[in-house]
């Protein structure tokens, strides 16, 4: 589902514009739920993270998928995501796009 950024800041009074958050517990469990969502956001069956630390930045990047033994060499860049916190779910909010993903199942606090 996606959500749009503008939903969260203009729903009613009491919500909250999205922040940068971080990963209350940082275990397997969230960062499972957290591939999932993202490949799922990708049109994928799964995803490859590059380096990050939910504990200690909200930048998330996707890495391109692998090259064929046929390719040479690639030029495709990682997809950058954000963790941010509105309401109290966690989003996934794609930098290049703005479009903004639900995570089910994970805590969020803000930065």
């Amino acid at each position: 589902m996606v959500l749009s950024v503008a939903l969260f800041s203009g729903a009613c009074a009491t919500s909250t514009a999205p922040q940068a958050a971080l990963l209350k517990v940082p275990d397997n469990a969230s960062m499972a739920a957290i591939e999932a969502r993202l490949a799922d956001a990708m049109g994928q069956a799964r995803v490859r993270l590059g380096p990050t630390d939910l504990a200690k930045t909200s930048a998330i990047p996707v890495l391109p998928a692998s090259l064929s033994p046929l390719e040479g060499r690639s030029t495709v860049t990682p997809v950058m995501f954000d963790l941010m916190i509105a309401g109290g779910e966690c989003l996934l909010v794609r930098r290049e796009s703005g479009e903004t993903y639900r995570v089910e199942g994970v805590e969020c606090v803000a930065l």
